[in-house]
């Protein structure tokens, strides 16, 4: 009876590491491409050895850490709406974590992964609740940055007199609508008297409740969205600090605009690090604002990524204690 799973297992393992090929692939191809048909030009990279790109560059990891750090404390306040006692200090070393499991691991998995594996090891009686928080930070993050997307592009037209942003507008709109009509749909379909039955069982009723926790702490979830706005918006200014050491002064608006819609580009685990993808499709959006290095500068800030990441792994070295104040 257990020969089905046993060979059930390998078979999965082959079909991981087949997608993971494919990934890697495609993301070789593209790059290859890129390169021979000078979408991708390295040379562009000998200017940052001067002293005055190299004070930028130094600026734009200070700059993109700091927008690494807003992301991370984001979940704090969620999860004290929960009631759970967690630190920032824990929610730090946690977070840190999560950004190191994300030079192998698609989008945020490993990074939501290690919060649960924390709230579960510290606060093992209010994991549904940890779940919750973790659930609400994803869609306040996807929120603010897509809120953030129309706004840019619309102040992006309307001082450049430029329409060449229109569809990307169009593009963060439906986003909009399409978030606002599912949410509409689930708030209808929760009133059917199948889905009323399922949500009253014992772990989709603590999950209803975790989540109803928000109605009576609603400054949570806008603060929330407000932080991932802000921390949009310093991500930006990284982008803006390497366009300046690559040679270019594109609008400082435009940037923020293109670069809100390669943020949710690389959230789809399309390939590892979005290599390939995400700087196929900077070449083409920063080209409508005037840029041409759009594919070295996507380059260039996931290497500052990168870096940031690696040095993430440290927070491995100290193991976090439970909380214990109030």
């Amino acid at each position: 009876m257990s020969t089905p799973r046993a060979t059930a297992v390998p078979a999965r393992r082959w079909r991981r590491r087949g997608v993971l090929a494919a990934k890697c692939l495609l993301s070789a191809g593209l790059l290859v491409w890129l390169v021979t048909s000078g979408r991708l030009d390295f040379n562009a990279y000998r200017q940052l050895g001067s002293g005055p790109n190299l004070a930028l560059l130094s600026a734009v990891v200070l700059v993109q850490a700091a927008a690494f750090a807003l992301f991370i404390d984001r979940w704090w306040g969620l999860s004290r709406a929960q009631g759970i006692p967690i630190t920032r200090g824990e929610v730090f070393r946690t977070g840190l974590k999560g950004l190191f499991t994300q030079l192998f691991l698609p989008g945020g998995i490993g990074a939501d992964g290690v919060r649960i594996l924390h709230v579960r090891k510290h606060y093992r009686d209010q994991l549904v609740r940890g779940i919750s928080s973790l659930i609400t930070d994803r869609i306040t993050g996807l929120v603010g940055l897509v809120l953030l997307g129309v706004v840019a592009t619309t102040a992006y037209q309307l001082t450049s007199g430029s329409r060449h942003l229109v569809p990307l507008l169009s593009f963060f709109v439906v986003l909009l609508a399409g978030g606002a009509a599912a949410l509409l749909g689930l708030w209808f379909a929760a009133r059917l008297p199948q889905l009323t039955r399922f949500w009253q069982r014992d772990l989709p009723a603590r999950a209803l409740d975790a989540l109803r926790a928000y109605r009576s702490n609603r400054s949570a979830v806008t603060g929330a969205i407000g932080i991932s706005i802000v921390g949009h918006l310093v991500t930006a200014a990284a982008c803006y600090l390497a366009v300046v050491a690559l040679g270019d002064r594109p609008s400082m608006i435009g940037v923020l605009a293109i670069t809100t819609a390669l943020n949710l580009i690389r959230m789809i685990p399309i390939t590892p690090l979005g290599l390939g993808v995400a700087d196929g499709a900077a070449e083409v959006l920063y080209a409508q604002i005037g840029l041409s290095n759009g594919a070295e500068l996507q380059m260039l800030t996931r290497v500052v990524s990168v870096l940031l990441f690696t040095g993430a792994g440290l927070a491995f070295l100290f193991e976090p204690a439970a909380a214990s104040d109030a």
